[in-house]
């Protein structure tokens, strides 16, 4: 089984309209995978929930507890340690599936390594980004090292675990997708397609309920890729 999971929570109209958007891409771009929603069901507006029920390739996970200690943004990773799940992808509600994201991710799926790492704009500057990394079958147990881990914020906990916990296990067996931020220098590849052929969008972007861009990040992409 291949699963793309994502972690809801709240109420915030990027998180819903984004959480659809993302089910709909998925079909169209990852056929053959589930989508798993970790959802808080204390916050979730129902008719939310109902909309994500109506799609054939979406599983609803619920979930409860205080936001403030349960590790929501880790829910995600719950799914890699399902015995059936042999090809895991980490992803965001508020962003959106792209072309240049399914071809990298098909570069990895054909090569034997365990991770995929990407890394597409300036501002992505931790070793992996919590929306943006894939894992195969792994005798790695990731649900006793979530339950192991505190959260101590709101903010970028997910990334922080990521780094000190799961980036120095697989770093040796990983597939890099790097526009910036070559940390691992040899070791990181091109996207397969440039950002010049799909008016710099990059992987993880930020995107609106409206469909609106941050300009903000798009002009630090182009000053960067220059």
């Amino acid at each position: 089984m291949k699963v793309i999971s994502f972690s809801l929570w709240g109420n915030k109209s990027i998180y819903l309209i984004g959480s659809i958007r993302q089910v709909k891409l998925a079909k169209e771009f990852y056929p053959d995978f589930q989508c798993w929603f970790y959802v808080h069901e204390e916050t979730v507006p129902k008719q939310t929930i109902e909309k994500l029920k109506q799609f054939d390739n979406v599983r609803i996970i619920y979930k409860s507890g205080d936001l403030t200690i349960v590790k929501p943004m880790m829910w995600r990773f719950e799914s890699i340690d399902y015995p059936d799940v042999e090809v895991n992808l980490s992803r965001d509600v508020d962003t959106k599936i792209l072309l240049r994201e399914k071809l990298a991710v098909d570069e990895w799926l054909k090569s034997d390594f365990v991770c995929h790492i990407m890394r597409d704009h300036p501002w992505h500057l931790y070793p992996i980004q919590g929306g943006m990394f894939g894992m195969k079958k792994s005798i790695v147990n990731w649900s006793e090292k979530i339950n192991e881990f505190v959260q101590k914020s709101n903010y970028c906990y997910d990334q922080h675990f990521l780094k000190d916990i799961i980036y120095p296990i697989f770093k040796d067996n990983c597939m890099i997708h790097a526009s910036f931020n070559k940390i691992e220098g040899d070791k990181c590849r091109n996207f397969p397609i440039g950002f010049e052929e799909d008016d710099y969008r990059f992987v993880g972007e930020y995107v609106y309920d409206d469909e609106s861009r941050n300009q903000e990040h798009i002009n630090q992409l182009k000053r960067g890729h220059i």
